[in-house]
């Protein structure tokens, strides 16, 4: 009598050879997906500084703008008392701005002039503004200061004369004359780490 012989059917599974490449393929998979989310966040956080600060830039750059637009032919007192500094002038501090402006709201109804002594200048790659309570300050006249953006590598103002030609200096004479010239636009570039150069002409009601 014949047995009959049994087909041992081969059991399914994976060997360690297979294991061990399907954990590798994993992990390599999961190390490009993990790099990919890392570089799309921080992405996102460039992004988001850079939006940020061209929120900055931009409001910035309205305050110049009315500041600018308001410029007024009135030189003011130098702080010893002794001469007058020019409506627009070239600031000390290098690539500013020093003018006298109108538009200084009086809702309180006191004792001052509408016009304001305004001044922009970089400290710290950081711009502010600058104001004064009076038009002709003394030595102990202390400003009122406003941090407007920072960031800022460089500032640089550029004056339009009545020839239409530009100069970087202003006022144009440093003889004491020409203290109530006042030029016909003002060029202004601001040098952003972030958004590169900024540039902005602003025409100057005469």
């Amino acid at each position: 009598m014949r047995v009959p012989i049994l087909n041992k059917q081969r059991q399914a599974g994976f060997t360690l050879i297979e294991i061990v490449v399907v954990v590798g393929l994993l992990a390599i998979v999961t190390a490009l997906a993990w790099t990919a989310i890392s570089q799309a966040g921080r992405n996102r956080v460039k992004l988001e500084a850079r939006f940020e600060q061209l929120q900055e830039i931009q409001i910035a750059m309205q305050v110049i703008t009315r500041d600018l637009a308001q410029i007024q032919p009135r030189p003011v007192r130098d702080l010893v008392g002794q001469g007058q500094l020019a409506a627009v002038m070239t600031a000390e501090s290098e690539g500013g701005i020093e003018m006298t402006v109108g538009g200084y709201s009086n809702t309180l109804n006191l004792k001052r002039s509408q016009q304001q002594r305004v001044a922009y200048q970089i400290e710290d790659d950081t711009l502010y503004r600058s104001h004064w309570l009076v038009l002709d300050r003394t030595q102990g006249s202390v400003p009122v200061r406003r941090e407007l953006i920072e960031g800022i590598l460089s500032m640089n103002v550029r004056f339009m004369t009545r020839q239409l030609e530009w100069t970087e200096s202003w006022p144009l004479s440093r003889d004491g004359a020409g203290l109530q010239d006042l030029p016909v636009a003002i060029e202004v570039t601001l040098e952003s780490e972030t958004m590169g150069i900024v540039r902005r002409i602003i025409e100057v009601a005469s």
